[in-house]
């Protein structure tokens, strides 16, 4: 079957409906042979995958009656819905099923049962609501493009594996060697398919990360990477997050507030039946690894050239920061997915203006459960692009009002072609804006009591003190 150019409708039928139930009943009937009969650890560990991390936002898109959409904008839509509704869903049961007297909501059985409740009523309202999502797909004419890009990160995983081995250490370097050999083709090359690009930009950052965090059977210290280990490890074996906690004996800084860690990682160790040191080490890098792909799509659509969008994203993955500071902090790899996220939305023209604000929404909130500090980074961003747009606004309205008298008389009878609300991004809304602040603050006084906040008073009344 000839796939180039083609688009899948992926429709309210009988046969959709069925492979949704088969994956769902088939990862339950795996994780039961697995902990009763016998292990099939492998297979339990794909179908944990699937069924977590791009499952639910496809019938979330579905459910949202997304019309038109290309092959990746649809795979990097579903994994950041996907994990935000794993986030939700772990949120909502680690606060309401203490309530009821389920002391352990982080346990397999609550986790398995809550996420199950929220796949089937995902199911019923895609049932009943019976809407239609069509995926533009275009396969390049040369297959050995695909071969070739699962072949690199392939000999970056066996080397790393058997380093210890004769002569499998010169894997690694052999795959270093064929990302080299990779940019300069992509880069030179005349006639490249543009739809190469995502494949390769997703294939060299995963290579880059894994041929690092996969060296040693144990985490290597970047970052934070114990202390976000130890958390999750800490939720894993109590089987509960308690947001009360902020003892820095326990649990160090704000780490308690992240749920990436406290919720998503515990979860994905449940659900794929692997260590906890696995998720971080192995299976975070492959949601991490989409966030050039996403900027690969930002700055295609901007610069409308796949070359200059290529070649950015290669940038940005050649940071040495990329593949080794960000393998030990797991709560700004998903932060940074989702605030990636907003950028492509940002410059998306396909997709319906109520899906849109829908997907800022459950974006947002994810930045703030996700990452302290990412979340009120952004905070301070959103309100300076506020600032500067009224600003601009204001100058615009006086230079119009008393140098163009002819543009005024003009914007007399188009009004609508010169009026200021037009100008700037559609994210720097007052309504946005004030959600945000309300979610983030909110959220930094009932988890991490503030203490970012006390922090920021300190800081500048240091700042005050020392002027003096």
């Amino acid at each position: 079957m000839d796939l180039k150019g083609q688009e899948i409708k992926i429709t309210a039928g009988r046969p959709f409906y069925v492979v949704l139930i088969s994956i769902f009943l088939l990862t339950l009937g795996v994780m039961v042979l697995n902990k009763y009969i016998f292990p099939i650890p492998i297979l339990q560990s794909v179908l944990g995958f699937v069924f977590i991390a791009f499952v639910p936002g496809l019938l979330i898109l579905k459910i949202l009656n997304v019309s038109k959409i290309g092959f990746v904008r649809f795979v990097v839509y579903s994994v950041g819905l996907s994990l935000s509704y794993t986030l939700f869903i772990g949120l909502i049961a680690s606060v309401l099923l203490p309530l009821i007297g389920i002391i352990h909501p982080i346990s397999e059985a609550n986790v398995v049962l809550s996420l199950s409740m929220g796949y089937i009523i995902l199911i019923l309202i895609d049932y009943l609501w019976q809407h239609q999502l069509t995926v533009y797909i275009n396969i390049s004419d040369n297959k050995n493009v695909y071969i070739y890009s699962l072949l690199i990160p392939l000999l970056t995983v066996i080397g790393s594996q058997t380093i210890w081995f004769p002569l499998t250490p010169v894997l690694i370097p052999i795959s270093i060697t064929g990302i080299l050999f990779t940019l300069l083709l992509f880069s030179m090359a005349k006639r490249i398919d543009k739809n190469q690009y995502p494949l390769i930009v997703y294939t060299i950052g995963l290579t880059l990360i894994y041929s690092h965090s996969l060296i040693f059977e144990s985490l290597i210290e970047f970052g934070d990477g114990f202390f976000e280990w130890k958390l999750s490890n800490l939720v894993l074996s109590q089987q509960v997050w308690d947001p009360t906690v902020w003892d820095p004996t326990i649990i160090i800084g704000n780490l308690n507030s992240c749920l990436s860690l406290s919720v998503l990682v515990p979860i994905f160790s449940i659900v794929m039946n692997l260590p906890s040191v696995w998720i971080i080490k192995a299976i975070c890098p492959i949601i991490y690894a989409l966030v050039p792909v996403i900027l690969y799509e930002v700055y295609a659509t901007v610069t409308k050239n796949g070359k200059i969008a290529f070649l950015s994203a290669i940038f940005f993955v050649s940071m040495f920061v990329y593949f080794t500071v960000m393998i030990g902090v797991v709560r700004q790899q998903f932060a940074e997915l989702f605030m990636c996220l907003l950028l492509l939305l940002m410059v998306d023209r396909h997709m319906g203006q109520l899906s849109k604000n829908l997907l800022v929404i459950s974006f947002s909130i994810a930045i703030i459960f996700s990452h302290y500090a990412i979340a009120n980074i952004f905070l301070l961003l959103l309100v300076s692009c506020a600032f500067t747009v009224l600003l601009l606004r204001i100058i615009f309205l006086h230079v119009l009002d008393r140098n163009c008298k002819s543009i005024r008389y003009i914007n007399n009878y188009h009004p609508e072609q010169l009026r200021p609300k037009n100008v700037g991004f559609r994210l720097i809304r007052p309504k946005y804006i004030a959600f945000y602040v309300i979610i983030a603050i909110t959220y930094a006084t009932l988890v991490t009591q503030s203490s970012i906040f006390n922090a920021l008073v300190l800081i500048g009344k240091n700042i005050v003190s020392g002027m003096d």
